[in-house]
Order: C-alpha cells, then structure tokens, then sequence
C-alpha cells in the first residue's frame, strides 16, 4: 500500500519511492489523475518527503492498494483530516480508478460461485 495527500494548495504529493516500493495502483492513480491537473481540480500531482506534520494539515488523506483501490483516511493519529469526511479529490479517483478497470472488459475474468 501507498499512501498519498491532498494539500490545502491542491496538490496530490505521494512519498518518493526511494525507501518503499512503488505500488502500481498509486502509479496508475497518478496518471489517471493529470487531467485534473488541466481542469484546476489539481494544481500538481509529484512525489516529495511527506512529513507526518503535512499529512496532519492534509485536506485529504488516502491509501491505495491492489485490493482496496483507494480509501480515504478521515483521522490519523487521533487528528480529524480536513473535515472529517471523505473527499472530492478521493470521490473523484475512486471514480477515476474504477472506469479504468471497467475500460478494460477484454482483460476482465467472470467469477463463477
């Protein structure tokens, strides 16, 4: 899992790969993510040394992971993020997250009980 914030300058930081494995879900989150870039929803998507104070002030907070997508994180450390409830950055790239995995119907495998 991969972690990433939403600043109150709207930008989506996730920590550099340098020390952790970079996860394919948040790699893919970052490319799905540059037209929000273009519409203003977004004023960058980078990596950077996310400190644990700027995860505190984030607007939004999220994990990405293989079996989850994204989920977002409304309190760390006992600490209310933004304002307590999920985002719309995090709304946005579930939506984002789940039409790229639907766009793909060719690759998708039918499970059976």
């Amino acid at each position: 899992e991969n972690i990433g914030i939403i600043t109150n300058r709207n930008e989506f930081l996730v920590p550099s790969f340098n020390a952790v494995l970079r996860g394919t879900t948040v790699t893919r989150m970052m490319e799905l993510a540059a037209p929000l870039v273009a519409d203003g929803t977004l004023s960058r998507i980078a990596e950077a040394q996310i400190t644990v104070q700027q995860a505190y002030e984030a607007a939004e907070l999220m994990v990405f992971g293989t079996t989850f997508d994204v989920l977002p994180v409304v309190q760390y450390d006992g600490r209310t993020i933004g304002d307590g409830e999920p985002g719309p950055v995090y709304r946005r790239f579930l939506q984002l997250l789940r039409d790229d995995m639907r766009s793909c119907g060719e690759m998708l495998t039918t499970v059976t009980a």
